[in-house]
């Protein structure tokens, strides 16, 4: 079978259909960064502006200066920050164009029923700052994250500004003090609280002929967590077969291969054994005292005859809310995986499925947090949303519906703010290229 890569970031669909066996490729080599730079040494993190939402509103800035972000609104309109609205007509001109590219994706479908209008305009705010002044504070900023105070790092489309996130009231003043020596705007920092990142660790019957092994069903390795999808990985010409999940359901060992050995449901004896965990990407240095990843994932090379259904997802019979779980799933229909990467911005709506929560909603509430979780490991360009979280939940996949009723994996489940119920993710981009940091080719 011909296999190719897209370069750049991939739109995704899904079909809740027929099985489609195709492989379709996810990611691009081109232009990623390396732990090491030309003379050998530790590279700047100057190069890690972020991805998705971060980079596209960082090129475009620098194609039209006075560009200062943008964000959709409740009911679906793009809000567009510029420094001088009305002045500049080549930046206007530029900035329609754009909203339309944009607002062909933005209409948002649940079924048949859509629950967002395609919006036919924009609204201009007058911004304070510059988007590329924004994404060089934050890239100062990240000196801070060795502080113990500290939980995120992130820029505030809807604000127009940089967000420290901290551990409590009480740390505001402290950290907004060691912001000041950074010289940076006082005008420019967002300072409020949120619980630093926890894991979340039960679809949890058995697979078997009449169900295959796909994404979304109970999994375990050292905690309980959720299968993300079944994958092929490539490396000088071997393929692997198995599924990505998250790293911290193996062994916390987060960038060290442990071989631990993940079965399905749970452990009820060695024939529950599916595979091992064969590849965790390694981690690299990105600020002061900090050693970081792309994402929280790792691959289970599947054990031989297993029973699967590849670019498969489980298929909740419906939504689950915070007060009622549904983990009931379609026997003979799954959703299905064409591609992934389309780009998410603050304000969209997506989905989750774990074998705790069942299938949850949300919208998008931070785009690119550069955040300290449990296991000292920074994790850069995170994505957070409002939907309902709960621990098992680790490894499952997220997606976004388009008008179209196609579905666009956007990522890997990976934890929560502190006790708070709502998500955090990985976004596929930062998956892919943690993969290809490791030379490995990844298709699904």
């Amino acid at each position: 079978m011909k296999r190719r890569f897209i370069t750049g970031i991939c739109c995704s669909v899904l079909l809740l259909a027929s099985c489609n066996k195709n492989e379709a490729p996810i990611g691009s080599q081109n232009d990623l960064p390396s732990s090491l730079n030309a003379q050998g040494e530790p590279y700047s993190p100057q190069i890690f502006i972020g991805k998705g939402a971060d980079a596209e509103f960082s090129r475009f800035a620098n194609k039209l200066p006075g560009f200062g972000g943008m964000y959709i609104d409740p009911d679906g309109t793009p809000v567009i920050y510029v420094k001088n609205p009305g002045r500049d007509a080549r930046l206007l001109q530029e900035l329609h164009g754009q909203v339309q590219r944009i607002s062909a994706h933005r209409e948002r479908t649940k079924g048949n029923k859509p629950v967002k209008k395609q919006p036919q305009n924009y609204v201009l705010k007058k911004a304070n700052y510059d988007y590329r002044d924004l994404a060089s504070a934050k890239i100062k900023l990240r000196d801070l994250l060795s502080d113990s105070r500290l939980t995120g790092i992130d820029i505030r489309e809807d604000l127009n500004m940089v967000e420290l996130l901290v551990r409590s009231e009480a740390d505001i003043p402290g950290v907004q003090e060691a912001a000041k020596r950074l010289s940076l705007p006082d005008r420019m920092i967002h300072v409020t609280t949120r619980p630093p990142q926890q894991y979340t660790r039960t679809l949890r019957d058995r697979a078997n002929p009449n169900y295959p092994l796909v994404g979304g069903l109970q999994t375990a390795g050292n905690l309980t967590c959720t299968m993300g999808f079944n994958a092929t990985i490539e490396k000088d010409g071997v393929s692997k077969y198995g599924m990505i999940t998250a790293s911290h359901c193996s062994d916390n060992s987060i960038g060290v291969v442990t071989g631990t050995r993940f079965v399905q449901p749970l452990n009820y004896g060695f024939y529950d054994t599916i595979g091992y965990e064969t590849v965790d990407p390694a981690t690299f240095p990105c600020a002061k005292s900090a050693k970081c990843r792309y994402s929280d994932s790792i691959f289970i090379e599947y054990q031989p005859n297993l029973i699967t259904n590849p670019s498969a997802l489980a298929a909740p019979t419906s939504l689950s809310n915070s007060s009622s779980f549904n983990l009931n799933i379609y026997e003979d229909s799954f959703y299905f995986i064409q591609t992934a990467g389309e780009i998410e911005y603050y304000g969209d709506t997506l989905y989750k499925i774990g074998r705790t929560s069942g299938m949850q909603a949300g919208t998008i509430t931070r785009t690119c947090v550069d955040s300290t979780p449990v296991d000292g490991v920074v994790y850069l360009c995170q994505m957070e949303a409002n939907a309902y979280n709960a621990e098992g939940d680790s490894g499952g996949p997220v997606f976004s519906v388009n008008r179209d009723n196609t579905i666009n994996l956007l990522g890997l489940t990976s934890g929560r703010p502190g006790i708070i119920p709502s998500l955090i993710y990985h976004p596929w981009y930062q998956i892919a290229d943690d993969f290809y940091r490791e030379g490995y080719g990844l298709y699904f």
